[in-house]
């Protein structure tokens, strides 16, 4: 053998560098799938969380402005009956 020749690879090296290659690109292809789709359920997860945060935001205003409403009744009556004595 010359020494400007290259060293052959063999036929079985070839397989299993392509095999290597292919096991490698389908796992970056199943590992991407899987943390998507974790992520798309995260994501549905909190979607959900918020409207019923926004929900219960809703409710607990409504439940401050009925509140009010009650406490400035009772002003108004407490002022008239302190007018009245």
């Amino acid at each position: 053998m010359e020494l400007s020749e290259k060293p052959k690879i063999s036929s079985f090296s070839k397989r299993l560098i392509a095999t290597v290659i292919i096991c490698l690109f389908l796992g970056g292809i199943s590992g991407y799938g899987i943390m998507n789709l974790a992520a798309s359920s995260q994501t549905s997860d909190l979607r959900k969380t918020v409207a019923n945060l926004q929900s219960q935001a809703a409710s607990d205003n409504s439940t401050i402005n009925s509140l009010r409403s009650q406490v400035a009744s009772l002003q108004k009556r407490s002022f008239r009956s302190s007018i009245g004595d």
